[in-house]
């Protein structure tokens, strides 16, 4: 018998969740995806025109979490970072 997985209870596994974060940050459109655990970010910025920022794969991302992909987001477009306190 052919498994189908909705009419048997075999062992295969689920496919990874994929991960998707979006955020503004002065006035910026930020989308952080992440297909499964085991791979990369992939990040869009855009300005408040729509034009694009940043849009590309942060290369050997994959142990890394959503907030250092926004951080990485917030380096690679440019985007002012706030100033620190003396």
């Amino acid at each position: 018998m052919n498994c189908n997985c909705s009419e048997c209870e075999c062992e295969r596994q689920e496919p990874p969740e994929e991960e998707e974060h979006n955020f503004t940050f002065r006035r910026h459109s930020i989308t952080l995806t992440k297909d499964a655990p085991d791979c990369n970010w992939y990040i869009v910025v855009r300005d408040p025109s729509g034009r694009m920022c940043y849009d590309g794969w942060w290369h050997e991302s994959t142990g890394k979490t959503w907030r250092e992909a926004l951080e990485e987001a917030k380096r690679g477009a440019c985007l002012p970072q706030a100033r620190s306190k003396p």
